[in-house]
């Protein structure tokens, strides 16, 4: 049996109550109100679970990374998820640049299909960023977090976004001190794909933002498994 989904309610929040418990503690109640009604609701969020306080921050932050990665309300909840030891984990020490798109051209590749050739960078932040080739297998490196490149290409691949990518990464350079004496620095490294010429522009304003933001979820889940894995290391030796 389906059931027909409810129109949605816009409400807003209008007040705190707290409840005080026989164990002395309390419950933090959230009041909100129907807009186009006289309706009330009181909410008791949970701190954690999939719609507990912590979850809902942590999906602030996603929405904030892709509706501005380097806005305000960017700025102010990633400090907020470094002072939150649960929320750290998530923190990404990286920058995720999506640059401009050059084309439409034909790509003999593709069978001279017309594509959008889109530059991506992952570029240091707190952690360092670089490429590097082990057994002839081509890296990402992240500081101490090392990322394979086909792994990252498989997984770009599988969304239907992408049309193809080119088989290099490129190195981000900046330069720094005296520019007479030469002096530079790796910022990255910039990679390439290629998107189907078939799309408005303000369609690739958005596609943009969905590359950065699943390279981001990618880059995450390699982060966090490194992380536990060193932390587990380190119980072990601390154990013995």
């Amino acid at each position: 049996m389906q059931i027909a989904p409810k129109k949605a309610r816009s409400v807003e929040l209008i007040g705190f109550e707290e409840e005080p418990l026989p164990s002395g503690r309390k419950l933090l109640h959230l009041v909100l109100k129907d807009k186009f009604g006289d309706y009330q609701y009181r909410w008791t969020p949970p701190w954690k679970g999939d719609y507990g306080v912590e979850n809902i921050l942590r999906k602030a932050i996603e929405i904030e990374e892709w509706n501005d990665y380097d806005g305000i309300w960017s700025k102010e909840l990633k400090q907020t998820m470094k002072e939150i030891p649960s929320l750290k984990e998530i923190s990404l020490p990286i920058k995720i640049k999506i640059g401009e798109i050059a084309g439409p051209i034909k790509v003999k590749s593709f069978q001279d299909e017309e594509c959008y050739r889109v530059a991506i960078e992952i570029l240091s932040d707190e952690k360092h960023v670089w490429e590097d080739k082990v057994d002839e297998q081509l890296l990402i490196c992240l500081s101490d977090t090392k990322i394979s490149w086909e792994s990252l290409k498989s997984f770009l691949l599988n969304l239907k976004i992408i049309r193809g990518i080119t088989n290099q990464i490129d190195v981000v350079r900046d330069w720094v001190g005296d520019d007479f004496h030469g002096d530079e620095q790796d910022m990255g490294v910039r990679f390439f794909v290629w998107l189907k010429a078939d799309k408005e522009k303000v369609e690739f304003q958005i596609i943009g933002r969905e590359l950065a933001s699943n390279i981001r979820s990618f880059i995450r889940k390699r982060l966090s498994d490194h992380q536990a894995l060193k932390n587990g290391f380190e119980e072990i030796q601390e154990d013995k």
